[in-house]
């Protein structure tokens, strides 16, 4: 079915955003956080996307995609990469993201992390480690 959807109605539909991106990066935003885009993602795909669904992206005040860095998570080498590129210390840096070994991998450098599950988790959690 998917595939059928894929070839029917192209490659820009097959991803949708979440309702809740833009809305919970703006406000982390205006209490004064930084958001940055850590993402392993082909180059097309990704400029398709954040161009049709994907229009949060332009929220966040940087982003490393693996397909113009050649590097994927959970490589050492990805996450550096973001560190380096936007002079970010990962021990003040929360990484979430749905796969534990990407987890894994952003804290072996020093970076916190939560495995996102579903919004509202995630954000209770994210809240949690902001008050510690």
């Amino acid at each position: 079915m998917k595939i059928r959807r894929f070839f029917k109605e192209g490659k820009a539909f097959v991803v949708k955003a979440f309702d809740y991106a833009a809305d919970w990066i703006k406000e982390l935003k205006s209490r004064g956080y930084k958001v940055y885009l850590l993402s392993n993602y082909p180059k097309d795909y990704f400029e398709l996307h954040t161009h049709s669904e994907l229009s949060f992206v332009s929220l966040v005040d940087g982003k490393v995609i693996s397909a113009m860095v050649g590097m994927i998570k959970p490589d050492a080498g990805i996450y550096q990469c973001l560190f380096d590129k936007y002079n970010l210390n990962p021990k003040e840096c929360v990484f979430i993201d749905d796969r534990p070994e990407n987890i894994e991998g952003g804290r072996k450098l020093g970076m916190e992390g939560i495995v996102f599950t579903d919004y509202e988790t995630g954000k209770k959690k994210l809240e949690q480690m902001l008050m510690d």
